[in-house]
């Protein structure tokens, strides 16, 4: 089992440790196995790693170094063997975060196995529609300049972005060459005077260079990147590096591709916190208060001599408060988790905030026009957490089905307020891609000699103008894009540099925008956004009203309104039949994988019933009552989730009115007077 070392302050500092090597010597001095850069608070050899064959475990000693070792704010004793668990973070002298990982539950282990199947689809995707498809992948990939950064996927979306970056460069190609050949004709016409032969012959040109790119070349680039003619290599279907196309490329890949793999600072700005993680299955969301005082003593009393024995018994209660740190219930409820044994789980901390209540702190932000942090050195959950706060730091239990593309996150807090500590938990499930939206089976309904005669008979079609106005509407799209990008960014700008109610978060992922659709009991087809700034910037949010009160605009419309009237109709009229033709296939289709989400459905059951075992273990440690958290734990278990066809749903079990259950209530009163929320 490999062990992964990284500095998160700085990602070319990372490092690979081999089981059968034995120990490893880390500190700053030059023969040290993993040399730090810090003699000012990292002794020359200040700890060891070593791996224990017999246990298959790694275990950490600190080498009496000078400044110290610390784990979760707690020194560790010199030369003392501690096990290694999971994602661990270590501070050396109480300056230096160093991030230990065991191989196969680091998450850069599945990531590094990116999706081929979802990434494929979405590369081939971008050719299939041209122009249009590409700029509704690059519009949800694009990210305003202050916007925090898109947290990782299991996707390839640099791949992505390239491809649907070239798609769309191949569409403006082609309109801009008809462009230019329809100047040449105008400039023959005015100097040579008409000739319907020459006129017809240079037509011939860009007719047949449109055709070739609707037909013909969106048709084979899309089918290269089908199952049998796929090939996993860097410079797949790419152009040729060292000349003037591939910089441009790269030149717009740049301008918008912008992700952290490393990221656990996550900047939502809609209304659910948990950005990226999906949909949130039906029951799992629960909040569960534990009063931390002894529990009540039981005491024996002898009655009349008429009974032969029978026991009494007498509540009483000790005020005294005992004290339980949430670090300990994070600790104890790792340690349930991890005895599972569950293949490709990840333990993680992830702190979320709020980026409309966002402000400059110097540690998130450090000033307005510039992007959130994405990475915390130290471990979120060990923050302390005010009251009211924006930010919420979270244990994340996630499981990959690295077959299906379908992903679990399980998100745990504890949190200590006086004698009470709440329980809080949210499970969501984020699904697969599309496959009936992104399909790529419409290339098998054609063949080479087909495409080359609908290429012909499409020039034939073109050939008396027609080309003009696609060439025209190529050259619009691309330059509105632009625009409109361009206009966000300052707007963007502006909003930062006041710091009126700007919202530095995202509503979505782009991995969630391709998921498929499981109705977890949410209408998936009404997109709803917190109003407090949570619009998407890419969402054109064209008004007339604008135009009339725009001097700029109207001049600009009385100069060129007379050439743009036919390319605003056609691009009308393809933008609504797109629209149509997205919404019939996008928001009626609903996929479920039965496997894929019964699977995710095991995991989910299994921690969530490893969380509640583990809590009340350590809870009866210190001699606390648990009979109230236990109750409401029934009722949470008699919760039970029904998959079928196209829904899953709720399905209660039991007499939810019997005292058994928390909430419920009987005719002698409340069992429990607080709440669950399903």
């Amino acid at each position: 089992m490999k062990l992964k070392l990284a500095l998160p302050e700085r990602s070319d500092l990372t490092w690979t440790l081999e089981s059968n090597q034995g120990s490893y010597l880390v500190g700053s001095h030059a023969k040290c196995d993993v040399i730090l850069p810090y003699r000012g608070f990292v002794s020359e050899k200040h700890l060891e790693l070593s791996y224990n064959i017999q246990e298959s475990k790694w275990y950490l000693k600190d080498l009496n170094s000078e400044h110290g070792t610390f784990i979760q704010e707690r020194q560790l004793p010199p030369e003392t063997p501690i096990p290694i668990r999971g994602e661990t973070y270590i501070n050396l002298g109480r300056n230096l975060t160093l991030l230990v990982t065991l191989d196969g539950m680091n998450s850069s282990t599945l990531e590094s196995a990116a999706l081929e199947t979802s990434t494929r689809l979405l590369c081939g995707y971008a050719y299939l529609g041209g122009m249009s498809n590409g700029f509704e992948l690059l519009n949800e990939l694009r990210c305003d300049p202050y916007k925090a950064q898109i947290p990782g996927s299991s996707l390839d979306l640099e791949k992505i972005t390239l491809h649907a970056t070239q798609s769309v460069l191949i569409s403006l190609g082609c309109g801009i060459f008809a462009f230019l050949v329809t100047l040449i004709q105008i400039w023959i016409v005015l100097v040579f005077g008409w000739n319907s032969d020459v006129q017809l012959l240079i037509a011939l040109i860009p007719a047949c260079a449109i055709a070739y790119e609707l037909f013909y070349l969106r048709w084979y680039r899309a089918s290269r990147f089908l199952k049998k003619n796929y090939q996993d290599s860097p410079d797949f279907m790419k152009f040729k590096r060292d000349t003037w196309l591939h910089e441009i490329v790269d030149f717009f890949r740049n301008k918008i591709f912008q992700q952290n793999r490393k990221q656990n600072i996550i900047v939502f700005g809609g209304d659910n916190p948990f950005l990226g993680a999906g949909e949130r299955i039906p029951g799992s969301s629960w909040t569960i208060p534990i009063t931390r005082k002894p529990a009540p003593k039981q005491e024996e009393e002898e009655e009349e001599p008429i009974r032969n024995k029978i026991t009494g018994t007498a509540t009483t209660w000790n005020p005294e408060i005992i004290d339980i740190s949430q670090p300990e219930f994070y600790q104890a409820v790792d340690r349930g988790v991890s005895q599972l044994g569950l293949p490709n789980l990840e333990i993680l901390s992830q702190l979320f905030v709020d980026g409309f209540e966002l402000e400059v702190d110097q540690k998130i932000l450090t000033k307005p026009t510039t992007r959130p942090a994405a990475v915390i050195l130290d471990d979120p959950l060990w923050m302390q957490e005010k009251p009211a706060s924006s930010q919420r730091s979270y244990r994340l239990y996630r499981y990959m089905d690295v077959e299906r593309d379908y992903v679990l996150s399980f998100f745990l807090r504890f949190y200590n307020v006086g004698a009470i500590t709440f329980v809080e938990s949210s499970a969501y499930i984020l699904p697969g891609i599309d496959r009936d939206r992104f399909s790529l089976t419409s290339t098998l309904n054609s063949n080479l000699w087909l495409q080359i005669l609908k290429t012909l008979l499409a020039t034939i079609v073109l050939l008396p103008g027609l080309y003009i106005p696609l060439g025209i509407w190529y050259i619009g799209r691309f330059v509105f894009n632009i625009i409109r990008w361009t206009i966000s960014n300052y707007r963007e700008q502006r909003a930062a540099d006041a710091q009126e109610e700007y919202n530095y978060g995202l509503s979505h992922t782009f991995r969630e925008f391709i998921a498929e659709r499981l109705y977890l009991g949410i209408d998936r087809r009404v997109k709803t956004s917190r109003g407090r700034g949570a619009k998407n910037a890419n969402q054109s949010n064209f008004k007339f009203r604008k135009i009339i009160t725009n001097p700029f605009l109207l001049i600009f419309l009385f100069v060129f309104g007379l050439f743009l009237i036919i390319p605003a109709l056609i691009g009308i009229f393809i933008s609504y039949v797109l629209k149509f033709y997205r919404n019939l296939n996008q928001e009626n289709k609903i996929n479920v994988d039965y496997y894929g989400v019964q699977d995710l459905f095991m995991y989910w059951k299994a921690i969530q019933d490893s969380i509640f075992t583990s809590t009340v273990k350590l809870l009866r440690q210190y001699n606390i009552d648990t009979s109230q958290f236990e109750q409401i734990f029934q009722q949470i278990v008699n919760n039970g989730v029904v998959i079928n066809a196209d829904t899953i749903n709720n399905q209660t079990y039991g007499n939810m009115y019997s005292p058994n259950f928390a909430g419920g209530y009987t005719k002698q009163g409340n069992v429990y007077t607080g709440t669950v929320n399903n």
